[in-house]
Parts: C-alpha cells; structure tokens; sequence
C-alpha cells in the first residue's frame, strides 16, 4: 500500500508539528520561506543603519580636532621694475604665516641672490585658512629688477617661507615672473 501523503510537516524554527504547506508557524510565528531569514537578520541590519550618524558625527569632531595643516602657494606674480607683487593662497585648514622673502635672478641656467632687504610689513604676516591675500613690495629708492635682454632668457624666483599655525611646520613656497622689460 503507498505511503499516505504526510499531513503535518515540522517548524524550521521551533520544530513543532504544523499543517503540511503552511507558511507561518501558529507557535513560534515565525515564517517557513525566505521571509524568516529577512525578519532574522533586520535587527541587525537596523543597528547597522543607526550607525551612520554616529560614524558621520566622529568624523566631524576628527576633522574639527585634527583639521587639515595650511597649504601655502604663490600664485601671479607681477615683476615691475620698482618692485615686485603676488597673491598668495592658503588652501589649508589652518592659518600659515609668511616671512622672510627671497628674491632671486634666474638667467641662462644660474641663480643669483638678490639682496633687495625685502620686508614684510611686520614681523609676519598670517594667512587664514582658505584665503588669498595680496603682497606687494616695492624696492628702495635706487634699487631696480634686471631688464630682459634679447634673445636671452631672464626670470625671477620669488621665495617666502610659511609657517602652520597648528604644527609649526615651516615650508618655502616658489613662484618665477619674467623681468620686466
């Protein structure tokens, strides 16, 4: 005689006895197809979602704790022959301050110092973070640039150097105009 269909079948979860073809256990409630395994791993999956704020709220204090160090760059510079000018950008997350520049004449492959005693107009200048500021110095009476001659190559470095506010790091920046002429 063949076996009878079967009809209780048991509970994946709590392993009673329940009609055959059922989709829920009326013991446990818990689901016998794909679903279980959703309602299984949602907890965890919920805890993982309510992570995210906390993770962006760390982040921030990091960022607000250890902001990024100043990064100082010279950007047009203008030679005239009584003096000399340029922007200078701090991109950083912290203020740098400027001091002792350097001018230098660059013609046909040889670097000469030029000694101009270029100042700043106090002992430093500071540079907020994510600013540009605007330096200009104009030479003593008496004391011009060089002149381009023809055919002949002639620029002039324009050194500063800079200070991080926060880790005291100092760095030169560099940036070449043409003579004038």
């Amino acid at each position: 005689m063949p076996d009878a269909p079967a009809t209780s079948s048991r509970c994946v979860v709590c392993l009673k006895d329940m009609p055959t073809g059922a989709h829920k256990c009326t013991d446990c409630d818990s689901y016998q197809d794909f679903r279980r395994h959703i309602f299984a791993w949602s907890g965890l999956l919920g805890a993982m979602i309510g992570f995210v704020p906390l993770w962006s709220a760390a982040w921030s204090l990091a960022e607000l704790a250890f902001p990024a160090a100043a990064e100082v760059s010279v950007r047009e510079v203008e030679c005239r022959s009584g003096g000399v000018s340029l922007f200078v950008q701090n991109s950083g997350g912290q203020p740098a301050h400027l001091f002792d520049p350097q001018l230098a004449l660059l013609r046909d492959n040889s670097r000469t110092e030029l000694d101009f005693g270029l100042k700043i107009p106090a002992e430093s200048v500071k540079v907020e973070a994510n600013n540009v500021i605007r330096l200009s110095f104009d030479f003593p009476e008496g004391q011009t640039l060089p002149t381009r001659e023809a055919g002949g190559s002639c620029m002039i470095a324009i050194a500063l150097k800079s200070i991080d506010a926060a880790s005291e790091k100092a760095t030169t920046v560099e940036e070449n105009c043409q003579c004038p002429g």
